[in-house]
């Protein structure tokens, strides 16, 4: 019921998904707004969290949502991100 919209090349592995700002703030009412929400899709999710945990990065608790795990990591000034995998 929104509308969302998928920027990326053809056979490359990286795209960005657009999410209508209404449809965010109702359904991730914690998620900041003032600023661009970004998360990130891992195919190696798991691999990737250990990585980031042995380079001091900031980061939230990985968690599971449905048949995917979300966790958020915080850049150096403090701007949080999301990555999403199986």
């Amino acid at each position: 019921g929104t509308l969302v919209i998928e920027v990326g090349i053809e056979d490359s592995q990286t795209s960005f998904v657009l999410y209508d700002r209404a449809f965010v703030e109702s359904h991730s009412p914690g998620t900041a707004t003032s600023a661009p929400s970004l998360m990130f899709y891992s195919k190696d999710i798991f691999g990737l969290y250990k990585k980031m945990q042995t380079q001091s990065v900031t980061l939230g608790d990985m968690v599971q949502l449905g048949e995917e795990y979300v966790f958020n990591f915080a850049d150096p000034d403090g701007n949080y991100f999301a990555v999403t995998g199986k």
